[in-house]
């Protein structure tokens, strides 16, 4: 399916039309040739690799494509994924507020409803291996709590 049919099919959801939305001023249509003007949901190949090269010591930790993207579950329990370019974090809801007063850190509203407990960090705040490696383990710390799939 092209991106432009996927974003189509996403503006659908449980069968009710969904308002359009314009992702990072994006247009959200095609392109005098056709192309959609989108960006490539799965475009961030390096953060793939830095969040793999991080990770290859975690036990249970193994990636799948979702949301048109790529994301890590641990145990079966997504724990980190990533969106566009920003890395998508689960965190407790009890400290997910906390988290939102960060730089560079956002609510994860990808369908336009806000989802308590999981995050949106920007390319800036996981700029080195250490800032990546704190997201990571705010993630895997919370995601070990829930019950195995």
């Amino acid at each position: 399916m092209s991106r432009w049919n996927a974003k189509k099919s996403l503006d659908t959801i449980a069968g009710r039309k969904q308002p359009r939305r314009s992702y990072s001023g994006i247009a959200d249509s095609p392109s005098t040739d056709g192309r959609s003007k989108l960006p490539d949901m799965h475009s961030d190949a390096q953060l793939i690799a830095r969040i793999e090269t991080a990770t290859e010591d975690w036990r249970g930790f193994s990636p799948k494509k979702m949301f048109g993207g790529m994301a890590w579950m641990l145990h079966g329990n997504m724990c980190v994924g990533i969106w566009h370019d920003s890395l998508v974090v689960r965190c407790g809801p009890a400290d997910w507020a906390g988290h939102l007063k960060k730089k560079h850190v956002r609510e994860m509203d990808i369908t336009g409803r806000s989802m308590k407990g999981w995050l949106l960090v920007d390319a800036p705040a996981i700029a080195t291996p250490a800032r990546l490696n704190a997201w990571l383990e705010i993630a895997r710390t919370f995601v070990a709590t829930l019950p195995r799939k």
